[in-house]
């Protein structure tokens, strides 16, 4: 789960770093600055879910289908 607003570099940058890397996992960005745009290109980037601050039904709805995706097995 990735903020857009770091301390230091861009939540942007670390979706693209976590698409990148060979065995990544979900990559769910979690911000309350997601205009349409933005959330556009983070899943350009390679994010799965972009989720706003303020949606928190959305959020543990991601969290719901991707443990029961787990629970079902191969």
């Amino acid at each position: 789960m990735v903020d857009l607003v770091l301390q230091q570099g861009s939540g942007m940058g670390v979706v693209a770093r976590c698409d990148a890397q060979p065995t990544r996992g979900k990559v769910v960005v979690f911000s309350a600055y997601a205009s349409p745009a933005v959330y556009k290109r983070c899943l350009e980037l390679g994010a799965d879910a972009v989720i706003q601050k303020s949606d928190t039904a959305a959020l543990m709805a991601f969290c719901r289908a991707m443990s029961d995706q787990e629970n079902s097995g191969p």
